[in-house]
């Protein structure tokens, strides 16, 4: 590919009105951004366009980890692991977890709202008429 990367814009990430430090891993499930907070086991679902933390889910129970063995890993794919599940995994764990995930939860209540996406976002439970998705849900 040709081109220059530039920054468009940059949010801080916010919970109550307060800063949310450490954030490490971060995936994109249109129209919103989930990140995990470093050494916690804290996943946060952000709105990209404010930085606004609409929701906080806690992955504690998923394995018990010490040290630098952090959570740190999340993963979501329409075509690998359905449209309404979650892939987290943390640093030297053994396993991942595949989270199901209501799309209200996944996607809060901006579902379908196409307002400031990019066209070519990916597809996601929260936007599926993205890439034919909503055909392809239609046939089946």
């Amino acid at each position: 590919a040709t081109g220059t990367l530039q920054l468009a814009s940059k949010v801080e990430v916010t919970h109550q009105g307060r800063p949310v430090k450490m954030l490490n891993e971060i995936e994109y499930v249109t129209p919103k951004v989930w990140i995990n907070q470093w050494h916690t086991n804290w996943l946060w679902r952000v709105d990209p366009l404010t930085g606004i933390c609409e929701l906080m889910m806690n992955i504690q129970g998923l394995h018990q980890w010490h040290g630098e063995a952090t959570p740190n890993g999340i993963g979501y794919s329409v075509e690998a692991l359905g449209e309404d599940k979650l892939l987290v995994t943390g640093k030297l764990w053994p396993e991942a977890f595949l989270l199901h995930i209501a799309p209200s939860d996944l996607c809060g209540s901006s579902a379908e709202d196409a307002s400031g996406i990019c066209p070519a976002a990916p597809a996601s439970a929260c936007r599926r008429t993205t890439l034919g998705l909503a055909s392809a849900i239609g046939a089946a």
